[in-house]
């Protein structure tokens, strides 16, 4: 997730830095995901961060327990 942030992320978003750093658990993380995705969103566009978002939520697989695993939404097609 840091990693997505690219070298000027931490600048501009530090709070979301330290918050994905010291994340105590997967839980913790998968729930910044939306947070991450506002703030790729803002450094590359809604549709790149649609992107990265869907790529690491694929690494949650299997990790979490059922009520919090992503469901496919009917509005994206």
């Amino acid at each position: 997730m840091l990693d997505l942030l690219d070298d000027t992320g931490p600048k501009r978003f530090p709070q979301l830095t330290r918050r994905i750093r010291y994340a105590g658990d997967i839980q913790g993380l998968w729930y910044l995901r939306g947070d991450l995705m506002g703030a790729l969103a803002a450094m590359h566009g809604e549709v790149v961060a649609r992107e990265r978002i869907e790529a690491i939520t694929d690494l949650f697989q299997g990790l979490l327990p059922g009520s919090l695993a992503s469901r496919p939404s009917p509005l994206v097609g």
